[in-house]
């Protein structure tokens, strides 16, 4: 004989309350475990370590130059090249700590020069104000780097985030921030700093890839 039971309304509304409370912890937990592998949501909870180029090599190789020219005219070629790199270097990481004071908060950076690339684990860090920090004290949180480098397609400057690995964060993680094209063109018609404007994109892009996979993963 088969019993079957007929659920009034109030019971039903009663049954899918607690069908829901049941399953919502559930849900939350999965979408945590999706954001905890994110490398955007990672990010946002760490902390963005910029390599400045220090242009060690041109520098050394100018001294040596210099160092070995007899002739007057052309160390004082040679000199004005070797002041020309070194304001270059300086003049650059200025722009871009203050840019990033200024306009990046997606997460917490630092940054460290490229003569240190080799153990990264040796490397003297430095927050955008100046100060010192240790690598223990970054390992802490999720870190990330930002390299200036050619684009793999293009072939023009870029900026270009990897992770602790040294692998390149790969879509639909934002990256290959290009120097060139219309846009770099319209910021110097508009006299706009470069550093300042390539900052705030940066910053825009990783706030809009954000609240777009926050969006994904509580659907």
């Amino acid at each position: 004989m088969n019993i079957r039971f007929k659920l009034t309304t109030s019971q039903q509304i009663a049954f899918l309350a607690l069908l829901w409370l049941a399953l919502s912890p559930l849900h939350i937990t999965i979408a945590q475990n999706i954001t905890s592998v994110n490398p955007i949501n990672n990010l946002h909870e760490g902390v963005l370590i910029v390599r400045f180029p220090a242009y060690k090599a041109k520098i050394d190789t100018l001294h040596a130059m210099i160092d070995r020219s007899n002739d007057p005219g052309h160390q004082q070629r040679l000199q004005k090249l070797l002041q020309e790199t070194m304001d270059t270097r300086d003049s650059t990481l200025m722009q871009y700590r203050k840019a990033f004071l200024t306009h990046y908060n997606f997460s917490k950076s630092a940054y460290y020069f490229d003569t240190d690339a080799r153990d990264l684990n040796t490397a003297s860090y430095y927050t955008m104000e100046g100060d010192q920090i240790s690598v223990g004290e970054l390992s802490e949180m999720p870190m990330y780097y930002l390299h200036f480098e050619r684009s793999e397609g293009s072939r023009i400057e870029a900026m270009v985030v990897y992770d602790r690995m040294n692998k390149k964060v790969p879509p639909p993680f934002p990256n290959d921030f290009a120097q060139g094209g219309i846009n770099l063109l319209i910021v110097k018609i508009a006299e706009k700093k470069f550093p300042d404007w390539r900052v705030k994109k940066v910053n825009k892009e990783f706030w809009k890839n954000y609240h777009a996979q926050q969006m994904n993963a509580i659907q």
